[in-house]
């Protein structure tokens, strides 16, 4: 559907897709459980694995990026032992800054170098898979995994269960809190909004459309009271999408990437070559210029940090109500 010269180099960016936005890939209910035993306290993660801890953990390793930010804007970085690689790109990181006071970065599959760090705890999204816990497991680290969230009610009780675990609930109830009254702020700007006006986007990224039912970026469209034309063109979070759905759709605007994760100005190029791509010359994004750049920290983020995203599309598609 899109250049192939994109190709080769966004292997990371459709890993996110996927990971983090096209969809939740958890396969319980599991709540996180905590029960006082003098200092101590036991958790039971997705799994269904119990951990005790008989203090809170000092040396966390965060294997994800929503768990990097969640983490740094909740401890103290001493209590961080290492983050991904990604915690170092503001591109796709929000907390780069807090991050540079953690100085150690590891990948999940570097056991080894998981292992010599000597963590207290390793947090890590269901979406790296039961086999990668029980390896990390099997050389006796603690793990807790944790269910991916989809909407953004999971991600908020995402970051509790995660403050729950790490002995941080007062911190993380802060987050939460925070999360939410940007969303409420959103919400009462855009209360006098007519029904009939509400928008129709849809989001592209250097490997074409996404965000169809049942996604992340679904839920922040609720949110931004917007309406996701993949989403209501019945399209599922998984499908192709080709340029010719797109024109169908026909959406008020467009919302395109912001991370130049290769360092070579494609995202810019991209946006380029949208404005100018024939398929597209009769879409009302393109006629009314509507190409909404957001913040692609914000847009594939599964922490607090969603509902800057809802806030940046409510604001760019509605400037007249902010």
């Amino acid at each position: 559907m899109y250049s192939r010269k994109y190709y080769p180099k966004l292997f990371v960016l459709l890993f996110f897709l996927i990971a983090l936005v096209i969809g939740g890939c958890a396969n319980s209910d599991k709540k996180t459980a905590q029960s006082e035993a003098g200092n101590g306290y036991t958790v039971t993660d997705v799994t269904g694995t119990k951990i005790t801890f008989k203090e809170s953990p000092k040396r966390i390793v965060s294997l994800s990026s929503s768990a990097d930010e969640i983490l740094l804007d909740m401890l103290p970085p001493e209590r961080i032992a290492a983050l991904t690689n990604l915690a170092d790109d503001p591109g796709i990181c929000s907390t780069t800054e807090k991050a540079k006071a953690v100085k150690t970065r590891v990948q999940s599959k570097n056991v080894e170098a998981i292992l010599a760090l000597n963590p207290d705890l390793v947090l890590m999204p269901d979406w790296l898979g039961a086999e990668k816990a029980q390896s990390l497991r099997d050389v006796g680290i603690k793990v807790y995994v944790y269910k991916t969230p989809v909407t953004l009610t999971e991600i908020k009780k995402s970051i509790v269960e995660i403050a729950t675990v790490v002995g941080a609930r007062e911190q993380g109830d802060k987050l939460v809190l925070a999360m939410q009254g940007k969303l409420d702020s959103v919400q009462q700007k855009l209360k006098k909004l007519p029904t009939d006006k509400k928008q129709v986007v849809v989001p592209l990224s250097l490997m074409g459309a996404f965000g169809g039912k049942g996604t992340t970026f679904d839920d922040i469209c609720n949110y931004a009271n917007v309406t996701n034309g993949i989403s209501a063109a019945g399209i599922d979070k998984n499908a192709i999408i080709a340029k010719e759905k797109i024109v169908e759709i026909n959406p008020d605007a467009f919302i395109l990437p912001t991370w130049d994760f290769g360092k070579s100005g494609d995202a810019k190029n991209f946006i380029n070559e949208t404005m100018n791509d024939p398929a597209f010359k009769t879409v009302k994004a393109i006629k009314n210029n509507r190409l909404i750049q957001i913040h692609d920290a914000y847009l594939y983020s599964i922490s607090h940090y969603a509902a800057n995203a809802v806030e940046e599309i409510a604001s760019a598609v509605y400037p007249e109500y902010f």
